[in-house]
């Protein structure tokens, strides 16, 4: 079954030039990959580090993202480009199903612009490059997005067969579900529309949805089983996401003014503002909107605007949003090209749709400059430095590396941390990428995947080079589990020009207990 028959039926201008600008973007993203000087994010080196250990479930989240690791890994090697790949092909991808949906709702032209859109964006930007869980999530929602619709429709036009759009929905929502929490969210968004929307509502009554939302669930089975043999921790650590705010008096004001202040940011601030402007008009309007508007409406608007509420009570991340954006992009492309109208004098700000596209696309180029401009001039690791969190890992791993080696043992010697940050980007920096370990204080609840597995309790008689942050003390536990413990030395790894991490050195003499 192939998902892009309307790519095959037509061969319209607008249908050509998105062939065009998504294999550009797409070489653009993978050359961009491997000539940025920009190391992986603590979050990647941590996700690449689970993919060495294969398994149904982790500490945070569901498998989909080490899968992919294992599987490009398996392919290319442990590098860069191989973790990173992942998130530039799963975003074109993605964005081939966005354009898929706006073809099939109005025509080829609206979908080139909601494409252009969801791309012209600094978050756009992030998000083809950097392989975290949100890569595979877009893409698993907007093809989730696309084959229900075509699902609703031949179930309207009584003709053809339903069946395999009912099933690849299942299947887009189901890998969706295994990459991220957040596509849980779809079924219910979906059945939300079904009641709300007259003309669908006799959908809610095929056994080919209820099929489908069940199979899609199933997905998480092996995901439940896991969890049931480590205590539920992945559902206790997302139910952690959602605590309230504990300053209380104004504090909301501060959550809030994040939130919102993040997504005119990363969605790019003029079309953001005609987004929720816009939407606003149809909400009120809700009764004699298309049903493709309602469908748009549901899948985005009602998410934006309850998490945009959760922020009133919480700090949320910016991130969290990501997966209704395509269906909003969507909405606000049909608007801007003619299909949709508010009937109201928000129609007239139409115009401002282009401009807002043409910002966007200036603030992803500057997005794009920003690592090479950073390092021409040396700013790297300054306090107002964007990519900060993207340097001085892969020094630090050389540095600690050729300390490693210079060691009485370094063939018995393992490498202990107390963050997870630095386990993952020493696991993967470190030449030969050895297995590194992360101390946790006794008593203490797990707070990351290394906490799940086999500790150094397997390295005993070995030594141990303790890598500590700057500033960070040695816990009494730590040092007794070793015979003596020797200073190495300090270190201050450079960041780019403007910036360094210090980092204190020590070498525990043959492991006696774990600690």
């Amino acid at each position: 079954m192939s998902l892009t028959p309307a790519l095959s039926r037509t061969t319209d201008t607008h249908q050509r030039w998105f062939i065009v600008f998504i294999a550009v973007l797409t070489l653009w993203r993978i050359l961009f990959i491997i000539l940025a000087p920009l190391d992986l994010a603590p979050d990647e080196a941590y996700y690449w580090d689970w993919s060495r250990i294969p398994d149904w479930g982790y500490f945070s989240k569901p498998p989909m993202v080490a899968w992919l690791n294992l599987i490009s890994g398996s392919l290319l090697g442990s590098s860069v480009l191989a973790v990173r790949l992942p998130a530039a092909l799963l975003t074109s991808v993605g964005l081939i199903g966005l354009f898929l949906v706006a073809q099939q709702m109005y025509d080829s032209r609206t979908a080139l612009w909601a494409a252009l859109a969801a791309t012209a964006a600094p978050g756009a930007c992030a998000l083809g490059l950097l392989m975290t869980i949100d890569a595979p999530l877009l893409c698993c929602w907007s093809l989730a997005l696309y084959t229900i619709w075509r699902a609703i429709e031949t179930e309207h036009a009584h003709s053809g067969s339903p069946a395999r759009w009912w099933l690849a929905t299942t299947f887009c929502i189901g890998l969706g579900i295994l990459s991220k929490q957040m596509m849980m969210a779809f079924p219910p968004l979906l059945l939300l529309f079904l009641a709300l929307s007259p003309t669908d509502r006799f959908i809610l009554k095929k056994p080919a949805l209820t099929l489908a939302i069940i199979g899609a669930f199933a997905f998480l089975a092996p995901v439940i089983w896991w969890n049931i043999g480590n205590d539920w921790i992945t559902l206790r650590h997302t139910a952690h996401h959602f605590e309230g705010n504990r300053q209380g008096g104004f504090f909301f004001l501060i959550t809030f003014g994040e939130f919102v202040g993040s997504q005119f940011l990363l969605i790019s601030p003029l079309t953001y503002f005609l987004l929720i402007t816009f939407a606003a008009t149809l909400v009120i309007k809700w009764r004699s909107c298309e049903r493709s508007t309602r469908l748009l409406l549901i899948l985005s608007i009602v998410p934006l605007v309850v998490i945009t509420l959760m922020s009133l009570r919480q700090r949320v991340h910016p991130n969290w949003p990501a997966a209704f954006y395509p269906a909003g992009m969507i909405l606000l492309a049909g608007w801007a090209t003619g299909h949709i109208s508010s009937g109201s004098s928000v129609d007239r700000l139409r115009r401002l749709f282009k401009p807002g596209v043409a910002v966007g696309f200036v603030l992803a180029l500057l997005t794009y400059a920003m690592p090479f401009a950073i390092d021409g001039l040396s700013l790297g690791g300054a306090k107002l430095d964007p990519t900060r969190r993207l340097h001085g890992w892969s020094e630090m791993g050389r540095e600690v590396g050729a300390v490693l080696s210079r060691l009485p043992r370094p063939e018995m010697t393992f490498v202990l941390t107390q963050s997870r940050q630095l386990t993952s980007e020493l696991a993967f920096y470190l030449p030969d990428q050895p297995r590194v370990f992360k101390y946790t204080p006794p008593h203490r609840r797990p707070d990351s995947q290394y906490d799940l597995w086999p500790g150094v309790e397997q390295k005993r008689g070995w030594d141990g080079l303790i890598v500590l942050l700057a500033g960070r003390t040695m816990p009494d536990e730590m040092a007794q589990a070793f015979k003596s413990i020797e200073h190495v030395g300090d270190f201050d790894v450079t960041m780019g020009g403007m910036g360094y991490r210090s980092i204190t050195l020590y070498l525990g003499h043959t492991l006696i207990a774990p600690p």
